[in-house]
């Protein structure tokens, strides 16, 4: 089971006044969990960053010179860093009253790379629901396609399935949740997610 950094394990690197925090080379690390390394400066380095190379196949140039994979991990590992967020388009439109209703406009919605250790996943997400809006409850969209990684609950979590099929392995059995399934994940549960074609979930997590 990879190590999974949550929003808790920030906040607790702040409180003790750290600006690095270490995780293992294949760690998941949370959109909540990176929003907060942003907004608190802390930088979340990888224990052995050589991983870029630790792809499935050597990483050999295409006949242009040009190695996609390699750029493709490169982009992910730098965005989960928050060091691309000068050339990131707005992350949503949304709408706000002064007594805090919150409108946001699901097809504005602009997403990034959510890293799960392994940089053949194709996952992506976006949390647009948080603290920041006085909300005690994080919610956002993850998407996910031709991928398998494992997933523990940090916190207790619901996942509403959008669109395709979210795959779950969980206690030795398999499961299927298709559009119009909610999903809940009690905190601690360890599980096993895979999609095959295009899934979209929207997530709502303590």
């Amino acid at each position: 089971m990879k190590q999974l950094i949550c929003f808790k394990d920030v906040e607790a690197a702040k409180q003790s006044g750290k600006n690095v925090m270490t995780v293992e080379a294949k760690a998941i690390i949370t959109p909540a969990a990176q929003d907060a390394a942003r907004t608190y400066g802390i930088e979340i380095q990888r224990s052995a960053m050589t991983q870029i190379g630790d792809l499935s196949g050597p990483l050999k140039l295409s006949e242009d010179g040009i190695n996609a994979e390699l750029i493709f991990a490169l982009l992910k590992i730098l965005a989960g860093k928050g060091l691309l967020s000068a050339f990131e388009p707005k992350e949503y439109e949304s709408e706000k009253t002064l007594s805090g209703l919150k409108i946001v406009r699901g097809n504005t919605v602009k997403y990034r790379p959510f890293d799960t250790g392994s940089p053949s996943d194709k996952v992506f997400c976006r949390e647009f629901i948080n603290k920041e809006d006085g909300s005690t409850m994080r919610g956002g969209f993850i998407t996910l396609e031709d991928s398998r990684f494992d997933w523990e609950g940090a916190c207790e979590e619901i996942f509403y399935i959008l669109e395709g099929i979210l795959n779950i392995f969980v206690d030795g059995s398999a499961y299927a949740a298709q559009p119009g399934d909610t999903v809940f994940l009690p905190k601690g549960a360890k599980a096993v997610f895979r999609s095959e074609k295009m899934t979209k979930i929207f997530y709502t997590a303590c």
